[in-house]
């Protein structure tokens, strides 16, 4: 009997030592997934689920470098419709790049029991690769059948990492080309401008004094004339004869000879 009872209070004290729960049942793990890209490429990271338990709803925040990655979009993985219902209430949560936070993510099993068990995935994420470097993905608020991991199951974050040059934001490329197209528009205007006042002086006509016949003096009001001729019609006469006197012989000549015709007559 002395035996016996020695013998039960060892084995008391190893069940509380070891206790049994602890190697007979596993527990729900939710797991997000890790990845090595290039800075430009867009990614998805894997938000996975293994129960042994069945799972009716489940719910997620997740973190994220907002200088490193950009979150694009939140859909619904396979893991609650897997038994074959279609029935299910998704949400996609709420991003936000400048925090770099994802909130609210929830899905619901509606469907009639039993809810699915086993492995699979709650949630497909998707990310565009900004800049090299390392972004951790770190789960809060996790909730399994609406208790949290005090109740007893295990998250495992992921990371990200990110490998190349860094790609400039779309506002920097945005600025640099109105910068660019500014610069061309000033040289551009610049040039025509220079053009135009070229033109204008080349086609300025010659400018000279004249004199005011009535005044009998210069006057000294500038007048802008054409170029042109400005001989009297008798210099135009290829044949006239400019030595002095000519006019006055030709005269005489001519009176001459009519005052011989009267005579003769």
């Amino acid at each position: 009997m002395r035996a016996a009872r020695v013998a039960l209070v060892v084995a008391c004290l190893v069940v509380a030592a070891f206790p049994i729960s602890a190697y007979a049942v596993p527990v729900p793990t939710i797991t997000a997934s890790s990845a090595t890209v290039n800075v430009g490429d867009t990614f998805d990271i894997l938000i996975s689920i293994s129960s042994p338990v069945e799972i009716d709803s489940w719910q997620f925040d997740l973190a994220f470098t907002p200088s490193l990655l950009k979150a694009n979009s939140v859909t619904e993985g396979s893991f609650l419709s897997q038994s074959g219902t279609k029935i299910t209430l998704f949400s996609p949560g709420v991003i936000d790049n400048a925090t770099g936070d994802i909130t609210l993510v929830t899905d619901s099993f509606v469907d009639l029991p039993p809810g699915p068990s086993g492995s699979g995935v709650l949630a497909d994420i998707s990310f565009t690769a900004l800049a090299p470097g390392v972004s951790p993905l770190t789960l809060a608020n996790v909730f399994l059948n609406d208790l949290d991991s005090s109740s007893g199951f295990m998250t495992t974050d992921g990371v990200v990492r990110i490998n190349g040059a860094a790609v400039p934001e779309p506002m920097t490329v945005t600025l640099l080309a109105m910068g660019l197209g500014a610069a061309v528009g000033h040289h551009w205007r610049r040039t025509r401008l220079r053009r135009v006042q070229r033109r204008d002086k080349e086609s300025v006509p010659v400018t000279r004094k004249e004199g005011s016949a009535e005044q009998g003096g210069r006057s000294d009001e500038t007048v802008c004339t054409p170029d042109r001729d400005t001989r009297s019609p008798r210099d135009h006469r290829p044949d006239h004869d400019t030595r002095p006197g000519t006019d006055h012989l030709e005269r005489a000549v001519l009176r001459d000879a009519v005052v011989g015709s009267k005579a003769t007559v």
